[in-house]
């Protein structure tokens, strides 16, 4: 049904949680971008961004995309641009996050 409808329903299932026992909620990278999630995040929980290495996404996107409708289709360049856009536009989100994790380079 697209992607707004998946951020609806995310949404829902999200904001589920806090009747739910403490646990670790893993976000899709988009969760916190949409419908006021990160504060409700900040305000219910410990929040982690985890700062992957934008190469390394790329590589996890190659290897399933049957599991990501967004990057159908696109060639590397394509998807390697798509998510440097994806990052811009959320990172002001993910900042927001009370522990920011960072790739030690090799």
């Amino acid at each position: 049904y697209g992607e707004e409808s998946f951020r609806i329903l995310e949404t829902q299932i999200l904001r589920e949680t806090d009747q739910n026992e403490k646990r670790i909620i893993s976000c899709g990278g988009g969760t916190v971008a949409h419908s006021d999630n990160m504060n409700w995040v900040l305000n219910h929980g410990l929040t982690l961004f985890l700062n992957i290495d934008q190469e390394i996404i790329l590589e996890r996107i190659q290897n399933s995309f049957d599991l990501r409708p967004m990057f159908d289709r696109l060639s590397v360049e394509d998807i390697r641009n798509k998510i440097k856009e994806i990052h811009k536009n959320r990172v002001n989100f993910f900042s927001q996050s009370k522990i920011i994790w960072k790739d030690i380079p090799k």
